[in-house]
């Protein structure tokens, strides 16, 4: 499973841009509130854990490991930790993937 989340101003092609990703997947799934990606991104931060720094990858997977439960209980996704883990191989093959949440973290770092 591939979970993105897209944010941004009103009118600026977030929906038309979700519905040009389904068209490629029978399977996907489209939810539009903003409340949900502040609900899970409040959830994160709510585990008491300090924020870790991009370059921690095994404090950042510490730090995510929650998210399952939590995707479970907000979009009733049914989501393993396998398909979310940070590794070393999968950021060096997609680091792309990465960047948002990395800047996330530094951003939570340096203003929580």
């Amino acid at each position: 499973m591939i979970l993105i989340a897209l944010s941004g101003g009103i009118g600026h092609g977030k929906t038309t841009f979700a519905k040009y990703l389904a068209l490629g997947s029978q399977s996907s799934h489209h939810w539009e509130s903003s409340d949900l990606i502040i609900d899970i991104a409040n959830a994160l931060r709510s585990n008491n854990k300090p924020t870790p720094k991009p370059d921690d990858i095994a404090g950042i997977n510490a730090w995510l490991r929650q998210l399952p439960a939590i995707l479970k209980s907000e979009v009733h996704q049914v989501t393993n930790w396998q398909q979310l883990e940070l590794s070393p191989r999968r950021l060096a093959e997609t680091p792309e993937n990465y960047t948002m949440l990395f800047t996330y973290l530094e951003l939570m770092t340096q203003r929580p």
